[in-house]
């Protein structure tokens, strides 16, 4: 009667076609010695993961950089894109929070997506141009500055719930507001008892007594005087 012993050396010992009398290995076991190589800045390493998870002390370079082809990520030789709450990749090039794509390594043009709101900026500008949202609602669009003394121009965008007001309302910022005026068309403010103009209490009553012939006398009826003035002398056509 065969032993323990003899019949466990027996069953090791058989040959299992295409092994070479190997016991075939489980998939982790298969994938132990390229998952325990280091992975680092420039490893041609490939890693095939079901879930990534990144995290790591407060301080710490933490994210996903992605490098130009073809070249070696180092300083002076920032990412392309990354995923980041960082300032810096681990080389010490400029990043910006958010998922971002930048122009070119080190260009000062890029997008990026962080919380509610797209920023796009260009090389040379002091502010990024934003899109964003800060309540239900409500759309912003913003021009960025150019300066540090710049002033910027924004459109805003409010739903009725959002403007508090049970209307639609968009707002315009900036210092100028520019209409172009073609032949066929009249400045949009003509100075007549229907046109409709906003509350100015938020009352939502409309406007109390005076305030229209106000809004007429003090703004409307003399640009549409300067309006019918530069017709006459033929600078508008």
């Amino acid at each position: 009667m065969m032993g323990r012993r003899s019949w466990l050396g027996a069953m090791l010992a058989m040959t299992i076609p295409g092994l070479g009398g190997q016991t075939p290995q489980r998939p982790d076991q298969a994938y132990a010695g390229q998952q325990g190589q280091a992975v680092a800045p420039g490893s041609p390493n490939v890693v095939r993961a079901r879930l990534v998870i990144v995290f790591g002390p407060t301080g710490a370079v933490n994210g996903v950089f992605i490098y130009q082809p073809g070249t070696a990520p180092g300083a002076g030789n920032g990412p392309v894109l990354s995923g980041t709450e960082a300032v810096k990749d681990p080389f010490g090039n400029t990043t910006q929070p958010g998922w971002v794509s930048y122009a070119s390594p080190g260009s000062g043009s890029w997008a990026a997506l962080i919380n509610s709101m797209l920023q796009l900026m260009v090389a040379g500008a002091f502010a990024p141009a934003e899109v964003n949202s800060n309540v239900a609602g409500q759309l912003i669009l913003d021009s960025g500055a150019a300066t540090g003394a710049d002033s910027q121009a924004a459109v805003q965008v409010n739903s009725s719930a959002a403007s508090g007001l049970g209307v639609r309302l968009v707002q315009l910022v900036s210092d100028q507001v520019q209409l172009n005026v073609s032949a066929s068309q009249n400045i949009p403010v003509p100075a007549v008892a229907g046109f409709p103009l906003p509350n100015d209490n938020n009352s939502g009553t409309g406007w109390v007594s005076g305030e229209r012939a106000f809004m007429n006398n003090s703004w409307i009826a003399p640009v549409n005087a300067l309006y019918n003035a530069l017709v006459a002398a033929g600078i508008i056509v």
